[in-house]
């Protein structure tokens, strides 16, 4: 799971919406000139440009560096030239051109395969598209671009901005740029707002184009563990002809082609994310110790509680100890907790919990395949079940009333057998 996977719809929504839309405290020169930002962008016919995206993650288990370099050439309302390269990770291509849209991905396991389907209607369309889902941690700040150019579900964003100030104009490869920092907070799902100081630098004049974004996770970090991101653009050109062949895809004689990513990599499709009162998926899972427990069988018997998690996820650690005492409060009443780890061994997680004053039922999802069936996308990602193996709650995140919430729900769902 790519730890970056939660920022790029933070970002994307500080760029994608009107000012005039704006809540929280935004003095008036930020106003102004994010709202001369997003309408600029959504003006343009074309666009090309070049992105190199930066991640460097320090733990004490050792550090994890990553550079994803990116170009991105437009033609509105739906035609694209995305490509992403990086010598650490897969590079990939996603081309339009109006009617069909291409996927290609560059790896030695995958070589030989492409994606066709049929061409999304706008840049949105591009964006929600199920297949950019699972490439959008790569070239996130080219996605950023894309929802500028366009105003489609911006009503969502109403309440996302905390706070923007303006810091003035400073050089940034020896050219005059502003720069405002915002407090963004966005919904990572139910249950879970993330609060993200971020730093955007726009070039100054007649084209506020997007020069650098500097995103500041560290609130979501495990302690001890720092992450520097950084975005940074060049090369723009806007309303430009671009080459005729510039959204033409050819694949090689003899490509294999594919409906969908998942289909190409042999995954299964993605399913739609649960919702109370769905039924949960069934499964068995080996635990920690060398056991295995199976949904199926405690249907019906149990109020069952999951928490997926990894030893890496700060929000993760933070949440635990309240996750076991007020589940160990309801053990008499019918309760039982997994924690379910998400695709770590077992020396990580036994050395994770060595010396901690709890202990944990630990279900290992070593390849994530549980997670994909309950639609987790970012973790803590909590779930109580009901005796009849329905979903009785969701909880995405750490919040500091997970003790009340959790207590509540528990009591709901015991009082519902009854």
């Amino acid at each position: 799971m790519n730890r970056s996977m939660m920022c790029t719809s933070v970002l994307a929504a500080a760029v994608a919406m009107p000012v005039s839309l704006f809540g929280g405290e935004i003095d008036t020169k930020s106003r102004e000139l994010l709202e001369s930002v997003a309408e600029f962008y959504s003006a343009q016919t074309t666009i090309s440009g070049r992105s190199m995206n930066t991640f460097a993650i320090s733990s004490p288990a050792g550090n994890q560096d990553m550079e994803m370099a990116c170009e991105l050439k437009t033609a509105s309302p739906n035609k694209l030239h995305l490509s992403a390269k990086s010598r650490s990770q897969p590079s990939f291509v996603v081309i339009s051109d109006g009617a069909n849209m291409w996927l290609n991905i560059d790896a030695p396991q995958i070589s030989g395969k492409y994606v066709e389907t049929e061409a999304p209607s706008s840049f949105q369309g591009v964006i929600d598209h199920k297949d950019m889902r699972m490439l959008k941690e790569g070239a996130d700040s080219m996605f950023m671009v894309l929802s500028l150019m366009n105003s489609e579900g911006i009503d969502q964003y109403l309440e996302d901005i905390d706070s923007a100030e303006y810091l003035g104009t400073e050089d940034v490869n020896g050219e005059s740029n502003h720069h405002i920092k915002l407090m963004i907070s966005k919904s990572a799902g139910p249950g879970m707002t993330m609060e993200v100081p971020t730093d955007m630098w726009f070039r100054a004049g007649d084209e506020p184009s997007i020069t650098k974004v500097v995103p500041d996770m560290s609130e979501y970090l495990q302690p001890g563990m720092t992450a520097d991101i950084s975005y940074a653009y060049s090369d723009w050109s806007f309303g430009e002809d671009l080459a005729e062949d510039t959204f033409k895809f050819t694949p090689a004689e003899g490509d294999e082609k594919f409906a969908s990513l998942p289909a190409l990599l042999g995954q299964p499709e993605p399913v739609d994310p649960l919702v109370e009162g769905d039924e949960a998926p069934m499964f068995e899972l080996e635990s920690l110790d060398g056991g295995t427990v199976s949904l199926a069988a405690l249907k019906g018997k149990k109020v069952i509680v999951l928490d997926f998690w990894a030893t890496w996820c700060g929000p993760c650690i933070q949440g635990l100890p309240t996750m076991v005492e007020v589940t160990n409060a309801f053990k008499d009443k019918g309760v039982v907790f997994y924690a379910v780890n998400l695709q770590e061994d077992n020396d990580k997680v036994n050395k994770f919990l060595d010396g901690k004053d709890y202990t944990l039922n630990v279900l290992m999802d070593r390849e994530g395949k549980v997670a994909q069936e309950f639609g987790v996308g970012g973790i803590p990602h909590s779930v109580v079940i009901g005796l009849d193996g329905k979903i009785a709650d969701l909880h995405i995140g750490f919040s500091e009333n997970m003790k009340s919430h959790l207590t509540e729900t528990l009591n709901e769902a015991i009082e519902a057998t009854h």
